[in-house]
């Protein structure tokens, strides 16, 4: 938790904690000490850790405070492959977070096939300029081999804390999304995760056939 960027917070060190759990010595770490950046919480993942051995800090630089304090000897523990098995981990702990609504709505969607992801980007970095007209026109040619298509919108997800200038880049995400939208036929049933929390972002990543998805 003491990385911002979600990708490596992922990849890097869910990974790394992983590793300890497949070769079975989780339990001697003594503390897991967990910044404000934890996107989904590692107790959710690995409830074979105890509470009581998890700390949290509201800054990153607290941590670091803290270990020198206690006179601890600190590790990041990182890993470089996110196996199956921890994504149905990371699955599993994001249902305990997800409302029943949530849960309900992507049981429904599963009735779609394909059911289609779209990453929608607002940044200058790593965007398809043409990404409004570009992925309205994929939509709507697959419609016309797979009627019973169902898209789900992803973007900016919300975390526990609140990201500086995240609502503007939620605002820019739904106005590209209702761009597409103006584009497709309306029969064709969409949802979208844009704005919400990051737990139902993983439960719905779950239930999807195939994504487009920015670089990075």
């Amino acid at each position: 938790g003491a990385v911002r960027n979600m990708g490596h917070d992922f990849w890097n060190l869910l990974t790394g904690i992983h590793y300890l759990y497949e070769n079975k010595i989780l339990h001697k770490v003594n503390k897991f000490l967990v910044g404000p950046f934890d996107h989904i919480n590692i107790g959710d993942v690995f409830p074979e850790i105890s509470s009581e051995n998890i700390v949290n800090f509201g800054e990153p630089g607290e941590i670091f405070l803290y270990i020198l304090e206690n006179n601890y000897v600190a590790v990041i523990a990182t890993g470089f492959f996110l196996k199956e098995e921890l994504a149905n981990k990371m699955h599993s702990g994001a249902i305990k977070r997800c409302s029943p609504d949530c849960l309900q709505t992507v049981e429904k969607a599963k009735k779609h096939f394909p059911l289609l992801w779209f990453e929608i980007r607002s940044s200058n970095a790593r965007v398809w300029v043409s990404q409004v007209e570009g992925i309205a026109n994929i939509i709507k040619s697959l419609h016309s081999d797979f009627p019973n298509l169902g898209v789900v919108f992803a973007g900016w997800h919300r975390l526990a804390i609140d990201y500086p200038g995240a609502e503007a880049v939620i605002g820019r995400e739904e106005s590209i999304r209702k761009e597409i939208l103006a584009l497709i036929p309306p029969d064709i049933e969409t949802y979208s995760t844009i704005g919400r929390p990051i737990y139902e972002a993983v439960v719905w990543v779950n239930a999807i056939d195939i994504h487009i998805t920015p670089f990075g």
